[in-house]
């Protein structure tokens, strides 16, 4: 199932417009316009030319009572990345989330690059206070 499959089909079941499912997702702090569902609900079949952005797709996801991974999958196939039913490869992850984000597969890798030594940068601090903590505190005596 597409996206637009998925918000056609939950908005027929919920009784809800576009108008409706924008103001659930707006009130539950994912800003989102009708006009974004509307778009988002009129593509031709598996034709979306970008990924909305994250928070748009959980918006859809609690204002139409699903679960956020079934937008994303649905928004997926409709991208051209076709699941059918199977849970999605690392590969067509990573392609959805350069798609949502705008980002190039250099400029994510450099982020990931980046991320990871911050990361490394300050577990190595850690380790370094836990272990001046260990040193410095005093031994305690059996009597004392």
């Amino acid at each position: 199932m597409n996206l637009r499959e998925l918000i056609l089909l939950r908005c027929d079941a919920l009784g809800m417009t576009f108008r409706d499912v924008a103001a659930r997702a707006t009130g539950a702090g994912y800003p989102t316009s009708a006009t974004t569902v509307w778009r988002l609900a009129t593509y031709a079949d598996n034709d979306l030319p970008e990924a909305p952005k994250r928070a748009t797709l959980n918006g859809l996801a609690v204002a139409l009572d699903v679960d956020p991974r079934e937008v994303g999958l649905a928004c997926m196939e409709s991208l051209g990345l076709h699941s059918d039913g199977v849970t999605p490869t690392g590969e067509d992850v990573m392609r959805f989330e350069i798609a949502g984000n705008g980002w190039t597969a250099e400029q994510l890798d450099r982020f990931r690059r980046a991320a990871e030594r911050a990361i490394r940068r300050e577990q190595q601090a850690t380790i370094r206070k836990a272990h001046e903590t260990i040193i410095r505190r005093p031994r305690r005596t059996p009597n004392g």
